[in-house]
């Protein structure tokens, strides 16, 4: 599911609840891959752990608008997620709104079947959360 290699064992520590080491292979990974798509995900899965919900739909979709840019992906010689992960990202978020109790946000996410229809939706929760910027180096 991820191009970096490292990153699968983090997903399958967060997965087993395994917080401690988790954490300390996130904090590995950081500083080479801070603001990379796949690690956003797994920093949102991670945040899903300490039920910060609102932080983790945050991380989400910032790493959705990374996917999405193409000189931040070049300019730091990252690739965008595999498609695979974007839909999980999609499914994640959504089951995230359903959480906090955003109904509509949740249902539409379910609804998501395309490219057009994810850009549009990343477009739609970023007009919603105009908090959510990205500082990209």
């Amino acid at each position: 599911m991820f191009r970096i290699e490292n990153f699968e064992s983090i997903y399958n520590l967060i997965e087993k609840n395994d917080k401690v080491l988790s954490q300390k292979e996130l904090a590995i990974s950081r500083i080479r891959y801070a603001l990379h798509p796949d690690y956003l995900f797994l920093m949102s899965k991670y945040l899903i752990l300490d039920k910060r919900y609102y932080q983790s739909i945050d991380a989400l979709l910032g790493s959705l608008k990374l996917d999405k840019d193409e000189f931040f992906l070049v300019k730091n010689n990252f690739e965008a997620s595999k498609e695979e992960l974007i839909t999980k990202k999609i499914q994640v978020i959504g089951e995230l709104f359903n959480i906090i109790g955003n109904k509509e946000l949740s249902i539409e996410a379910s609804k998501v079947t395309s490219t057009e229809e994810r850009n549009n939706y990343v477009d739609k929760l970023s007009k919603l959360m105009p908090g959510v910027k990205l500082k990209k180096n």
